[in-house]
């Protein structure tokens, strides 16, 4: 689609350029996510394995207890 107005090179460029910034900054806020995502997994996953070694040595406790 061609524009109706004549832009100069420069009005171009600049043009180009605050696309560039708009995407950069989106590309940021998701990389971002990504990280803090990928550390909440992490914590998790560490939080389910000292559940699950609690929850064996609740189990080994017992069979030891004779219960």
């Amino acid at each position: 689609m061609a524009c109706s107005l004549p832009h100069t090179d420069s009005e171009i460029e600049a043009l180009v350029q605050r696309l560039i910034n708009k995407d950069k900054g989106r590309q940021d806020v998701l990389l971002d996510l990504a990280f803090h995502f990928e550390d909440s997994c992490d914590k998790a996953l560490k939080r389910i394995a000292v559940a699950y070694f609690y929850v064996g040595k609740a189990c080994t406790d017992r069979e030891q207890n004779g219960a």
